[in-house]
């Protein structure tokens, strides 16, 4: 009798923990999913840093056009709209474009069309789209970091190109746990005083246009060539292999048309490699890559630049990212030799 009570005991403890881990995890996906209906821009802090700083240049001048800039990492350190000297508009009533850098980490193709479609939603409307082509994005999709940064109302997008099985596993899995970083950001948000210290992604790493504060200034060449062998490692394999995917095909493709029916002139722009990174490519593969972006831009009337070769590898840490004074340079020679004339064609077209 005693032997059968300790049992029942058991199996009531056992129950009692398996009910109270399941109302544990029911409580933190409802409150998980709360706050993505509600504050959606908490799980992309990288998006939301950079929306607040924009809207707070779009409300020192509300009617001054803009122009964004979208990409990855490279884009992110290398553009640098703080440096740029005032881009003349003589269509516009302000004068000057407002220009405004957007890149987000780990940016293909997808997240390009996921951050503008974000950006309409929330109230912005660019002028000028200049949206950034990175081969190894082209040929590989990255769904697990475009996944991490997935809210609810990206979902209706995502399940046009992602399997659904995927899409909701990852969704649910994610949104099920809460990670610490979104109650700090909610702190940061409603109670500041409280609120632990930021990471290198938020609004204190990025300057009042969006530009990367936290460069570095100099690289020593076993530090760089250490650097470059990590992304040989992790990028050579999709360029000896290059073919755009099918997602990346049909998400630019969405972009432009997008683009289209929203009134907004877009660049297609390459981004610098230095020569170790454009040597991993084989003959035949960008090649590849510069046929179907003049297709689209015969199809679409689109402006591509190729930025491959602007930079050397000195102004690189890696043949990849930029220091400080790569970023400078490259800045400076995109406002100058193609975002000057960009923006007056766009007012001389209107």
């Amino acid at each position: 009798m005693e032997k059968a009570g300790g049992s029942r005991r058991t199996r009531q403890s056992r129950s009692a923990l398996l009910w109270g881990l399941l109302l544990f995890l029911i409580t933190q996906a409802s409150f998980s999913l709360a706050l993505d209906k509600w504050q959606p821009n908490l799980y992309d802090p990288d998006y939301s840093s950079h929306l607040t700083s924009l809207k707070s240049r779009i409300a020192e001048v509300p009617d001054r056009p803009l122009l964004l800039m979208i990409g990855s990492s490279r884009t992110a350190l290398s553009f640098r709209p703080e440096c740029l000297p005032p881009l003349p508009t003589a269509g516009a009533e302000n004068g000057r474009a407002l220009v405004y850098n957007f890149s987000h980490f780990g940016a293909g193709p997808l997240m390009n069309l996921m951050a503008l479609r974000r950006l309409l939603a929330d109230g912005v409307h660019p002028t000028w789209l200049v949206v950034e082509v990175m081969p190894a994005y082209f040929a590989h999709d990255g769904q697990q970091f475009l996944l991490l940064h997935a809210a609810l109302r990206d979902v209706p997008l995502l399940g046009r190109y992602l399997p659904a099985w995927r899409l909701w596993a990852r969704y649910l899995t994610r949104h099920s746990v809460l990670s610490p970083k979104y109650p700090a950001e909610l702190l940061r948000r409603y109670a500041p005083k409280w609120a632990p210290s930021a990471s290198p992604t938020d609004s204190c790493a990025i300057g009042p246009l969006g530009g990367y504060l936290l460069l570095e200034e100099n690289v020593d060449e076993a530090t760089r060539s250490r650097r470059t062998a990590i992304v040989h490692d992790l990028m050579a394999p999709y360029l000896r292999s290059f073919e755009v995917t099918p997602t990346a095909e049909r998400a630019t493709r969405e972009l432009l048309e997008l683009c289209r029916r929203e009134r907004i002139a877009v660049l297609l722009l390459v981004t610098p490699e230095g020569p170790t990174y454009r040597s991993w490519y084989p003959p035949e593969a960008y090649p590849k890559l510069e046929r179907f972006l003049h297709g689209l831009a015969s199809e679409h009337h689109v402006q591509v630049v190729d930025a491959r070769q602007w930079l050397t590898d000195a102004a690189f840490y890696d043949s990849h990212h930029v220091i400080q004074s790569g970023a400078n340079t490259f800045t400076l020679k995109l406002g100058q030799e193609v975002l000057t004339s960009f923006v007056s064609s766009r007012w001389a077209s209107n």
